[in-house]
C-alpha cells in the first residue's frame, strides 16, 4: 500500500493471529469485548453494543465522535468530532472477493476474537457519511483491514 503515512498498513487475519503479534511488546489487537467497552464508554447501551446490525450508535453519533473532524483524511465528513481522541481516519480497507474501497470512505479494524469454528469474528468500521459505528462477523481471513493495538 502506497499510503502507509498517514493512512498506515492494512493486515489480514494471517498477521492478527500469527504468535509473534502485528503490536509492539506490552500492546495487544482488541477483542470484541474491548471494543464494546469501549463503545459503551463513548455512550452506547448494551443492547445494541451486542447487536451485529449494520450501523450501531448512529443517534449518539459514537463514530463521529471517533472520526477526526473536517475532510482532510475523509472524502465526506459531517459527522466528524473527534471528540473521544480516537483519531480515526479514512484509511480504506481490502476485501479479498471484492477489491478496495477509495481511501477516504471507510476505516476497519480488526479484532482478535474468533469465532466458535475459528472464523474471525470480524470487525469494527466507519464511514465518512454515518455516525455509526459497524460491527461485523465472518470477515474473510485473506480480507485486509487496519489495526489499533490497545495497551496491556
Amino acid at each position: 500500500l502506497s499510503y502507509n503515512y498517514p493512512y498506515g498498513k492494512w493486515y489480514n487475519w494471517y498477521a492478527i493471529s500469527d504468535a509473534r503479534g502485528v503490536c509492539p511488546t506490552g500492546w495487544h489487537v482488541p477483542t470484541d469485548d474491548e471494543w464494546k467497552q469501549l463503545e459503551i464508554a463513548l455512550g452506547m447501551n448494551q443492547i445494541e453494543v451486542d447487536d451485529y446490525a449494520d450501523w450501531r450508535g448512529e443517534n449518539e453519533n459514537i463514530g463521529g465522535s471517533m472520526k477526526t473532524a473536517g475532510s482532510i483524511y475523509w472524502l465526506t465528513n459531517e459527522t466528524g468530532t473527534n471528540e473521544s481522541g480516537f483519531s480515526a481516519i479514512g484509511s480504506s480497507n481490502g476485501n479479498c472477493e471484492l477489491g478496495s474501497w477509495e481511501v477516504g470512505i471507510i476505516c476497519t479494524w480488526w479484532t482478535s476474537t474468533t469465532l466458535q469454528d475459528g472464523n474471525p469474528t470480524g470487525t469494527r468500521a466507519l464511514i465518512g457519511d454515518s455516525g455509526g459505528i459497524n460491527r461485523y462477523g465472518g470477515s474473510a481471513k485473506c480480507s485486509a483491514n487496519s489495526v489499533r493495538c490497545v495497551r496491556d
